[in-house]
């Protein structure tokens, strides 16, 4: 589950160019990963904002991958029109 989540700082930073949460103090970082609300660059669109909302809930037992594994993150339709086989 913390490849999920993992996924999502990655897209999140990715698109943004900061990870989410991010601060230069420390320990306010590790606050706000832990309780702190995610907040979207204005760019993200709704289906990406769901995405990654999704692959960055805390909780691992409901984040996205958590029933079908990677199945689901494909399935999403932000990435729709993704080739698969060519990621692979």
């Amino acid at each position: 589950m913390v490849d999920y989540y993992t996924l999502g700082v990655l897209l999140y930073e990715m698109i943004s160019g900061v990870p989410p949460f991010y601060t230069n103090n420390k320990e306010e970082m590790r606050r706000r990963i832990l309780e702190a609300e995610l907040i979207f660059p204005a760019r993200f669109g709704e289906s990406l904002k769901d995405l990654i909302g999704k692959l960055l809930n805390r909780d691992p037992k409901i984040r996205l991958g958590s029933g079908r594994g990677m199945e689901e993150v494909k399935n999403h339709p932000w990435c729709e029109g993704i080739d698969w086989q060519k990621v692979a």
